[in-house]
């Protein structure tokens, strides 16, 4: 288990200590106890894994027994397509993929904002800037890539690099990634040296 444990030193970072936190075998009812009671003592529900259309996944069912209003479910990404946010009454509740970059992702694009709004902070997303990238970058035509990349110096300029290790369920770019970069949709490839939106992690600030 990659998940649990990046999420909670994430969630520490912050000054945030989860009030519960475990696993779920793969059973519907396990699921919704283990989400209804956490929906009682919680402002904020995250479930890692469940909410894609396999055949255990039981998140969003569960959400919707339980009373949770689905505001949307899947984003025009990669990764992290099938990322559910809802609410029910005052408590907002997240649906994470379950792979860990996706995870990752998503954590960071989602809910970290949506914590810091919630703890008060005037600056609450990702430290943000356009950086001339350090190779060619291929684009998908349909969806927004978010890509784990490490910036660097090149001469008298600041780069981005994307990393290796790309997939959904590789966790090895996490240890040396300092931002993401965000691909938007679009046919042709960025060059290098063409300046591309860069989201920045909170850690290494």
């Amino acid at each position: 288990d990659t998940n649990l444990p990046m999420l909670c030193a994430s969630l520490a970072e912050m000054g945030i200590r989860p009030c519960f936190v475990g696993k779920v075998s793969d059973k519907l009812s396990s699921l919704q106890k283990a989400v209804s009671r956490a929906l009682r003592k919680s402002d904020v529900v995250v479930v890692m894994g469940g909410v894609s259309v396999g055949e255990y996944d039981f998140a969003k069912k569960v959400f919707h027994r339980l009373g949770v209003s689905e505001i949307f479910w899947k984003v025009s990404q990669k990764p992290g397509k099938p990322l559910y946010f809802g609410k029910r009454g005052k408590t907002l509740v997240f649906g994470l993929p379950g792979n860990p970059a996706a995870v990752f992702t998503s954590f960071y694009e989602y809910v970290f904002p949506t914590l810091r709004r919630m703890m008060g902070f005037e600056k609450d997303t990702l430290s943000a800037g356009f950086v001339a990238l350090g190779t060619e970058l291929k684009a998908d035509r349909v969806r927004t890539l978010f890509l784990k990349a490490k910036t660097d110096c090149e001469g008298h300029r600041k780069i981005v690099i994307p990393l290796k290790y790309q997939g959904s369920h590789m966790i090895s770019s996490l240890c040396e990634a300092d931002s993401f970069i965000v691909v938007p949709p679009r046919d042709r490839p960025f060059r290098k040296g063409q300046k591309i939106n860069v989201h920045y992690l909170p850690y290494l600030r």
